[in-house]
């Protein structure tokens, strides 16, 4: 895959270990291309910062998008006649097929306005096209193939290209490509440069003097271009030099590979300054060596120059980093070294072969090893020994493929792609440490390129089938400064006076005191206390609030709910303001009502802290339990019976008593301490129109004070006088209950009330409660009465009246003569019996343990107990009926204690079923 040059610096260092967070593609993705399938495989993407373009590579087909990856335009590029045994221009190829043309080649001349292309046919010529017009070709294609052959004319064959400066600096285009002999034994092939410059005019070599042969190349020797394959991974500049990274190799009848650095001096128009040197990405054991370079970045951590690579074993992926210092380092001894006469310059894979350094020790090579003008003496040096690193990050659940990077504010980046179509973004730590912060799904397909956008605010990432433009951060999906500083993320900060997620760029006045606060900051701006947090609703008060991270020197207001008022800052940390005069209502049933209590920027116009704030209202509470049991700094004054904040508004004569929360300090205190009714365990029973004292206890009760009434007990409708014996007795006088409804009971809360309207408390769950009830009400009949009627009420029949028992002046019946039968259902029964019957009626017993016997045409019926209603209702299953035959006869009903038989007045039947019948037939026909 072709790698463009990259200006992106990035990486600085940190030491916080983090947690590794996924990101919602869909929250981070802007726009895709294409919106359906793909007509064919993406090889290259190219950006154009000048305008925003996107052009992508495709097999036989080249694409024009906008910066959000619309469609403007589309060339065809192939599939072309063509044959690998031909020299272009085609039409002179006999041996042509229709052929399928790769980019190879995908690079933005921005000085020129064009776009230069390059595909695997015509034998790796290329083409240029307006960046506007990209429909518009003017090939370069000559029969030379060093000036003309310049990609490589394989779809599988490696090709790298960027824009750098050259001699004289003007930009040329640097070119890497690998051999392929492919066309007539390689002939064709065989002059084709391996690296080499080009002119972004012509497309030709930079430089070439037909004299000695020497130019902007070099090319790999007849005997090793075939057998010694150099596989180009990425290219880049860097302070006055070009670079390749290459795989190849170890030696030349080696079977093992590795990774290479190769740098060429920019003015060097003979490329006699082309240095070779192995690039080992080691583990921590010698077996760890991540031998093939996938891609390459150069950025800067914190102020040193680094190369950022991928490097595979196996199945295995690491990420490694090169400090620049130190590859120069050693190419600057190795020049020291040769130049000494020591050591081999030259290698077997190049002309010339490799031979012993000739020491030169008055040569002045310069202080950038780029002054070589003694006709290419000691080039080009190509020594085996490797820069050497340890990994920063491995892997083995996925092949890493491509790598971009870039720094924001003092943090660096850098973005993985994965061959499963994953995005990783990785922040570097150091030159052997690096953590994951966050994966992102783009694809299913493998990640071919990365690139950014010219603002850093957006990546483009290609994978073979789509390109996607993407956010390179997610700040504005995080809405608390707590989720912006998890999410790990080195572009994202809290704007502290803005309360948002942002980048440090969006952040106004980013650079003040805590005014933008990074993700690996230790603290975040919060409200640590605030004093007091409550108030009475009627009292006005100051409020301190304490703060952690206020940004010192500015405007603040504290808002109450929607009211603002000024603030004051004092230490630069507490903010104190007034509580507003206008105040909230409190909703009725409830002691207070708790609102957003915020500090606001005079500056932003922001709210950007927010915590609690409690008006409350002791009034609220009715009942002295309640008062004193509050959350609330609530007081009860006894003989006013109010709930008060203002506990100095009581009488003085013991009449407070202090709630739990209260702020003086002495006096009796709690819930406890309260005039109180205790809780009964049953409830009073009280029959209608019959006079009743009633006794309760309690606790702490009040004497009245002079001038004040004294107590009464209320119940229901009903209102008796009482009489308090001490401070734990209360006596309701003798008084007759009534209640209008005709029910046969009611449940009334027992009130206590003193001083007219003074309730004694009785707490929520242990109210004293009292039942009136009316017997003759409950017991509408003889029989309900005696057996329906709770034992407690003492409910009797007397008279033929159901009544309280104490006021019988009659004897008091135990049985009920007067049994009526309403209704029996069903009147027959199938002589197998196991029928139920239903007699409904009057005084049809007393008790369930006294169910009446029934007997249905002289068959005892067996009553079902469960479904027995007293005196109401009798349910029995009818028996079978003797010898299983028909039989008519009348419905008997007998109630113990009764010597009478009560008959309805129907017959009850017993039937031969038709089953039976059937059944009978049948067996007397087989007889």
């Amino acid at each position: 895959m072709q790698q463009t040059a990259t200006n992106f610096v990035t990486f600085l260092f940190l030491s916080t270990v983090f947690h590794l967070y996924d990101i919602a593609f869909t929250s981070i993705v802007v726009s895709s291309f294409p919106s359906g399938q793909a007509a064919a495989e993406y090889n290259n993407m190219a950006i154009d910062n000048a305008t925003g373009a996107v052009y992508v590579g495709a097999v036989n087909i080249l694409y024009r998008l906008d910066g959000d990856l619309q469609l403007l335009q589309n060339a065809t590029t192939g599939p072309v006649t063509d044959s690998p045994y031909c020299s272009p221009p085609p039409s002179s190829c006999s041996k042509g097929t229709p052929t399928d043309n790769y980019n190879k080649i995908l690079v933005v001349d921005q000085s020129r306005g064009k776009l230069i292309i390059c595909g695997s046919v015509y034998q790796g010529t290329c083409e240029s096209r307006p960046v506007t017009d990209i429909s518009q070709a003017t090939p370069h294609r000559g029969s030379d193939p060093l000036e003309s052959y310049i990609a490589a004319n394989s779809p599988d064959a490696s090709t790298v290209a960027f824009i750098a400066t050259g001699p004289n600096y003007q930009d040329v285009l640097y070119v890497a490509s690998t051999y392929t002999g492919q066309g007539e034994s390689g002939r064709l092939r065989e002059s084709v440069a391996a690296v080499s410059s080009r002119s972004l005019q012509t497309l030709e070599l930079a430089s070439y003097n037909s004299y000695d042969g020497m130019g902007t190349y070099i090319s790999l020797s007849d005997s090793a271009r075939s057998t010694y394959l150099v596989n180009y991974v990425s290219g880049f500049s860097l302070d006055g030099y070009s670079y390749c990274i290459t795989n190849r190799k170890t030696r030349l009848t080696s079977t093992e590979y590795e990774s290479r650095l190769v740098r060429i001096c920019q003015n060097d128009a003979k490329y006699y300054s082309y240095f070779e040197m192995p690039l080992n990405c080691i583990g921590a054991t010698p077996n760890e060596w991540f031998s093939l370079a996938k891609s390459i970045s150069v950025t800067k951590l914190g102020n040193t120059d680094v190369l950022i690579g991928i490097f595979v074993k196996g199945s295995a992926t690491a990420l490694c980093l090169f400090s620049v210092d130190n590859i120069n380092i050693i190419i600057k001894y190795k020049y020291q070294q040769c130049y000494a006469g020591a050591g081999t310059t030259g290698a077997v894979q190049f002309p010339g072969g490799s031979r012993q350094c000739v020491a030169f020790p008055s040569y002045n090579y310069g202080s950038n090893y780029c002054n070589h003008d003694y006709d290419g003496i000691n080039t080009p040096l190509v020594p085996t020994t490797p820069a050497i690193s340890t990994p920063a990050l491995t892997t083995t659940s996925s092949t890493w493929t491509v790598v971009a990077t870039i720094t924001t504010t003092s943090y660096t980046v850098a973005f993985v792609g994965t061959a499963d179509g994953l995005l990783k973004k990785i922040l570097i730590q150091s030159n052997t440490s690096a953590v994951e912060y966050a994966s992102v799904q783009v694809s299913s397909d493998q990640v071919k390129d990365i690139q950014l956008d010219g603002t850093g605010e957006h990546m483009y990432i290609m994978t073979k089938y789509k390109v996607s433009k993407m956010k390179v951060e997610d700040c504005g999906s995080y809405n608390s400064c707590e989720e912006c500083l998890a999410s790990r993320d080195p572009f994202c900060g809290w704007c502290s006076l803005e309360n948002k997620c942002r980048r440090k760029s969006q952040c106004s006045d980013a650079d003040g005191a805590e005014r933008w606060l990074p993700f690996n900051n230790g603290q975040r701006p919060k409200i640590n206390n605030i004093s007091p947090s409550n108030t009475p609703l009627a009292r006005p008060t100051q409020v301190n609030i304490s703060v952690s991270l206020l940004p010192p020197g500015e405007n603040y207001q504290c808002v109450f709910d929607t009211t603002a008022v000024s603030a004051t800052v004092t230490g630069g940390n507490l903010v104190t303001c007034d509580t507003p005069n206008s105040l909230p209502t409190i909703p009725t049933g409830v002691d207070h009502i708790t609102i957003p209590l915020s500090i606001k920027s005079v500056t932003t116009s922001v709210k950007f802290l927010t915590t609690n704030f409690t008006y409350f209202d002791c009034g609220a509470h009715s009942g002295c339990v309640s008062c004193t049991s509050s959350k609330w700094a609530c007081d009860w004054c006894i003989f006013a019976n109010t709930c008060t904040h203002a506990s100095s508004t009581c009488s003085s004569s013991g009449g407070l008593i202090l709630g739990q929360n209260s702020h003086v300090s002495v006096g009796i205190k709690g819930q406890t301490m309260c005039p109180k009714l205790l809780p009964r365990a049953q409830d009073i029973l009280l029959p209608v129109g019959v006079p009743k004292v009633i006794s309760l206890s309690g606790k702490n009760l009040p004497v009245p004070q002079a001038g004040q009434g004294g107590y009464q007990c209320k119940i229901g409708t009903n209102t008796a006088p009482a009489i308090r014996q001490n401070d734990s007795a209360i006596d309701c006088q003798r008084h007759t209950y009534e209640y209008t409804a005709n029910i046969g009971q009611e449940r009334h809360k027992i009130q206590v009330i003193w001083n007219n309207n003074h309730v004694i408390d009785q707490p929520t769950g242990s109210e004293v409660s009292a039942i009136l009830y009316k017997c003759d009400v409950m017991g509408t009949t003889c029989g309900r009465c005696i057996g329906a009627v709770d034992i407690k009420f003492g409910c009797a029949s007397c008279g033929g009246t159901c009544k309280y028992r104490l006021t019988c002046s009659v004897p008091v019946e135990s049985t009920c003569s007067n049994v009526i039968i309403n209704l029996v259902t069903p009147l027959s029964a199938p002589v197998e019996g196991h029928t139920k019957v239903t007699i409904s009626g009057t005084n049809l017993g007393t008790s369930d343990a006294s169910i009446p016997t029934v007997r249905l045409a002289g068959v005892a019926c067996r009553p079902v107990a469960e479904a027995y209603v007293v005196s109401q209702r009798i349910v029995c299953t009818a028996a079978e009926a003797p010898g299983r035959l028909a039989r008519n006869g009348s419905i008997e009903v007998q109630v113990q204690g009764l010597g009478i038989v009560y008959r309805y007045s129907q017959m009850f039947r017993y039937v031969v079923s038709i089953f039976l019948i059937t059944f009978l037939s049948l067996m007397l026909m087989k007889i």
